[in-house]
């Protein structure tokens, strides 16, 4: 068993709960809840902080897109930003000219 510790887990229920740690065995979600909660429940747990600053929706689908549609799309798209992004720890130099858009 894993507990994953974040800095805010949202459940997609009627009442979009909210939590810090979610257990999980074999690739199950079993319990979400505080961590000091589920760390006293399961105590022989391996404690994961990869997440500790980020916020997770598990078990979330895109509802939205449609599948082949989307897969069709996503095959000639290049995604393109003018801003820097930076996730997790590392930056994504925006694209700010013409030839930076071009892929080599």
């Amino acid at each position: 068993m894993k507990i994953y510790s974040a800095k805010k887990i949202y459940s997609v229920d009627t009442q979009f709960t909210q939590s810090s740690a979610m257990a999980i065995e074999n690739e199950k979600i079993v319990e979400l809840g505080e961590l000091s909660d589920l760390t006293a429940k399961y105590p022989d747990a391996e404690i994961v902080n990869d997440h500790k600053d980020s916020c997770i929706y598990p078990g979330f689908i895109e509802p939205h897109l449609h599948i082949l549609a989307s897969a069709a799309m996503f095959a000639s798209l290049i995604p393109v930003s003018f801003n820097d992004w930076t996730i997790d720890g590392r930056t994504y130099e925006g694209v700010r000219t013409p030839e930076l858009s071009i892929e080599t």
